[in-house]
């Protein structure tokens, strides 16, 4: 199936396909995080962890904004290289 085909039934969705290039070290800081995470929830008092979850809430906000911006540039930039490769068409030379 086609990336145009994929596209049109609605079966493109690059915010969960992306993974990172370093994928063992990926799992091995978010396990890491994890862990961190679960430890400060059981250590925090009350208020502190009311303010722990409203400053994680921020934080998962600017990670999702900042993977829409940087989608969205890296779409562009290779859209405007492929418009310049075919706009300045010319035949390579042997």
């Amino acid at each position: 199936m086609s990336i145009l085909e994929r596209l049109y039934d609605g079966k493109v969705y690059p915010c969960e396909e992306i993974l990172p290039q370093n994928y063992a070290e990926y799992r091995a800081i978010s396990g890491q995080v994890g862990n961190d995470y679960e430890y400060l929830l059981k250590e925090l008092s009350p208020e502190q962890l009311k303010r722990f979850e409203e400053m994680d809430k921020g934080r998962t906000k600017l990670s999702t904004i900042q993977a829409y911006a940087n989608f969205e540039y890296g779409f562009k930039l290779g859209a405007m290289l492929m418009n310049e490769v075919f706009s300045n068409h010319q035949e390579v030379k042997e």
